[in-house]
């Protein structure tokens, strides 16, 4: 069993091609924009962390399970809060 990898080692695989164009084509994917919906839906479409109704987005907590994610593995969030999670 090799070690646990750090959730940044995976994020930095997604994004090297030609993981980064199967993750984009995924997004685009109907499977995920069902997800999406049905997670928006599910928790009334506000923003998690402060509430806002603007430019709500779905952030993904944690890529362990990437194009099969738990609802637990994602969350809510409008675009500002979504920019400064990821800096």
């Amino acid at each position: 069993m090799g070690k646990p990898r750090i959730i940044g080692d995976i994020i930095s695989d997604m994004f090297k091609t030609p993981h980064k164009e199967k993750y984009h084509k995924y997004l685009n994917s109907i499977d995920w924009k069902a997800k999406k919906t049905r997670v928006m839906q599910q928790r009334g479409g506000r923003c998690e962390r402060c509430n806002s109704s603007y430019r709500i987005e779905v952030h993904h907590k944690t890529y362990k399970r990437i194009f099969n994610e738990q609802p637990s593995d994602l969350e809510i969030l409008c675009f500002q809060c979504h920019r400064k999670e990821h800096g």
